[in-house]
Parts: structure tokens; sequence; C-alpha cells
């Protein structure tokens, strides 16, 4: 079977006239084999379908055999992308905060956005995974200026409630700096909402992929000249954050959220943490620490001359009422 289809895709693969012009097509194939598939013709050309539906999403399989978990994950790629399909049904997500605190009195820094969708079938859908699906589909950027439009709004409540906060994060991906246009409908929400760009601070993600330095350049200068907030994120973990700091000026580093995951048992984790907080200290810029999840990091971590800190230890990803609550509580 896998030779048949081998010769017809390459048969679809040459090249045909239309009009003295060449045409080129590319075809996807989904397989199901009796019986180990099916022992019917509907079942064996549903699973036929759910291979077939796959290899298209994918774009990695000209041709897909079906798998039995495929029925499963198949269907949770159609719901998830049925929710991305339309801006105008983005309202279905949930945006909650987690906040970062600064030692030692535990007052709010940021804000940090992140999206969710609580799904009658699927259950709770994280923000990665809304995220990864959003990049597959070509709606990573549409779905941000969205989240960004609803976080604005949401926390010039929280101003208005006389709670302070300095900044709103909004995690983004590198690659997302590529479009200068995504840049311009960011502009075009804190514009519209009448939110200062000061108070917006966009956590660069994914430094790892690969990106022209001339677009990002000009993408850098343009957040400056708009007066938004830069954080490299992931910072000590696997990305190459570094290179950043040669050009373009960034106002905090954040930690990887896995880098102290056996903090305090690890002596080099202690060693590595002061050496980065260390580094921060000489550029002037602060650190955030990231993935925070027993006050006994935390107190290891003011040890180590770290002030910033972020995690459930402290809070988990929150609404902005409960957020409203929690601070008037505070007050009185």
């Amino acid at each position: 079977v896998a030779i048949a289809t081998q010769r017809m895709l390459q048969s679809i693969a040459m090249p045909f006239q239309i009009n003295g012009e060449d045409i080129n097509i590319t075809a996807c194939i989904g397989v199901a084999l009796f019986p180990t598939d099916g022992r019917d013709f509907q079942l064996l050309l549903s699973h036929a379908d759910h291979a077939l539906h796959l290899a298209k999403m994918t774009g990695n399989h000209l041709c897909q055999f079906y798998e039995e978990h495929m029925q499963i994950q198949s269907a949770r790629d159609l719901i998830l992308s049925n929710g991305l399909s339309r801006e105008e049904s983005f309202p279905i997500f949930s945006i909650s905060y987690q906040p970062v605190l600064q030692a030692p009195d535990k007052e709010m820094l940021s804000l940090e956005a992140s999206i969710s969708w609580q799904h009658a079938e699927l259950g709770l859908v994280q923000h990665e995974e809304l995220i990864r699906y959003a990049e597959k589909y070509r709606k990573l950027n549409a779905l941000t200026v969205w989240m960004l439009k609803q976080a604005c709004e949401e926390f010039l409540q929280l101003r208005n409630k006389d709670i302070s906060i300095a900044l709103l994060a909004i995690p983004i991906s590198i690659k997302q700096l590529e479009n200068p246009h995504f840049i311009y409908e960011i502009s075009q929400v804190l514009q519209a909402s009448s939110f200062a760009p000061s108070s917006l601070l966009l956590e660069l993600r994914d430094h790892n992929i690969e990106t022209s330095f001339d677009v990002l350049e000009k993408a850098f200068n343009m957040l400056q000249y708009l007066g938004i907030k830069l954080a490299l994120d992931q910072f000590g973990g696997e990305s190459l954050s570094l290179r950043y700091l040669k050009m373009i000026q960034v106002n905090y580093l954040k930690t990887d959220v896995n880098l102290i995951n056996d903090l305090p048992e690890n002596a080099q984790t202690k060693t590595l943490l002061k050496s980065m907080q260390q580094f921060a200290n000489q550029l002037n810029i602060p650190l955030i620490v990231s993935g925070v999840e027993t006050m006994e990091q935390a107190n290891v971590l003011r040890q180590l001359g770290c002030q910033l800190f972020q995690g459930s230890a402290f809070c988990e990803p929150v609404s902005h009422d409960l957020i409203a609550r929690m601070s008037e509580l505070q007050v009185s």
C-alpha cells in the first residue's frame, strides 16, 4: 500500500500545463487497512478520513496511515480548529492573570495574561495548547491582538479601582514581530483603549526560532518608539536570548519556568541563579524568577539576591475580578 500511494503522489506531483503555464499540485492520502482498522466499509472509510484529516493538518505527511489514537486526537483538532477559525468566536476563551510580586512587601509589579478555554467535552484547554493551535492555523497574531484588547480593558478597570499595578504583561513569540502589521495592530489597540504604552510589557519567547535580524531590528525600534517595554522570557533555558541583549533595550529578564525545579536541593542551581542575578545587576536589568512553587524556594531566592517572583507559591493565574477582590481584602 505504501508503494502504491507513493506512486500516486509522484504522478500527481508531476507538473502539467494550462494555457502554457506549468501548474504544480500536491495531494494528501489517508489510509485504513482491512481488517486491522475495520471490517466494514463505513468504518474503514471513517478511519481513512481521520488519517487524511491528520495528514492535511500536520503538513508533515503526504500519506498518513490510520492509528488507533488518531480518532481522539483528530476530534480534538477539529474542535480546537473550529474555535480558532473565526475571530468573532474568540470570546469563548477566558483570560487569567498571574502577578509578579516584588520582595519584601509582595507588591504587584505586573500581571501576566494567559488564555484558556473551558470546553464542555475537552475540559480545560490551557494557554500553551491554544497558542500552539493558533500558530498552526495562522491565527496567533489575531488571537494575541484580541487578548491584548480584552486585557487592556480589564487592566484599566483594576486601575480605576485604585489597585496599584505597574505593568500588563503579554507573552508573544519573537516570530510574531516579523509582521509589521502585528505591531501596528498593537498600537491601534493601545490608542483605542487609551492604554499607556509604557504600561505594556511584551514578554518575548521562542528566541531559538530562526528570524531575520534586520527585520527584528526594525520591529524593536518600532516598539521602542511606541514606548512599549520588553522582557526576554525563558532566560536561562534552551533559547539563545543573550544575542538579543546586543540589539535591543530590554527592560526585564525573566527566567525559564523550569529553571528552579530542583531548588533548593541542587547547589549548582543556586550558584547559577546567583550568577544570573549578578549578571542582571551589572546590566541594570531587573530579573524576574518564574516557576516559584514553594515558599522555601522563595526564601532561598531572596538569600541569593532575587527580588521579583512569579509562581504558584504566591498566586495561581486568576481572573481580574478575583485580583480586585484580593486587593480589596488586603486594603481592608
